[in-house]
């Protein structure tokens, strides 16, 4: 009988230490956030195989995902625009699994422009964006920089307006 109370006791013992060790595994962190698209609001396809150009200078950013996003983490910081590494002034919005980038100013015309999403950016059950860059090219020609503009007076670069690029020279009737 004592035996049989002792195997008893064996097996009580190494099953509540097995559930004891099961309940202490880690929990699996949640998935990634993926991106399952990014366009203008005109439409355009910013994620494909190649850069797209031609790219309205007013466009917005729409990156759609496939869970939720946390709006508390789609800021300025976590995605942005950037032209030569610096940051384009933008609104960033969160709705559902959308963010949206709509830049407060004009975007340079002829102009590359990378797209960046960064770890930061997380979907309201904490799975993190893979960080991404997507270059795209707006409409346009890209503003020249005038040929030794410190030796000139003014310089009229012919794009569509006569202000001057160089300067703020106002030509009178004698200077012509």
């Amino acid at each position: 009988m004592k035996k049989v109370k002792l195997i008893l006791t064996m097996v009580l013992v190494t099953a509540m230490v097995a559930v004891f060790l099961e309940s202490c595994k880690k929990t699996s962190d949640p998935a990634p956030l993926k991106l399952v698209s990014l366009t203008t609001n005109g439409g355009t396809a910013l994620d494909g195989a190649t850069s797209a150009t031609g790219i309205a200078t007013n466009s917005s950013v729409i990156a759609t995902f496939d869970k939720e996003v946390n709006p508390t983490t789609a800021n300025n910081t976590n995605v942005y625009i950037a032209v030569g590494g610096v940051a384009i002034p933008a609104t960033v919005t969160a709705s559902g699994n959308t963010v949206t980038i709509v830049p407060t100013t004009i975007m340079p015309t002829g102009t590359n422009h990378v797209a960046t999403i960064t770890t930061a950016l997380k979907a309201k059950d904490g799975g993190p964006a893979a960080t991404s860059e997507f270059t795209f090219k707006t409409f346009g020609h890209a503003d020249a920089v005038p040929p030794q503009l410190g030796n000139q007076l003014s310089y009229f670069p012919f794009t569509g307006n006569l202000n001057d690029a160089g300067g703020s020279h106002t030509p009178t009737a004698g200077d012509v």
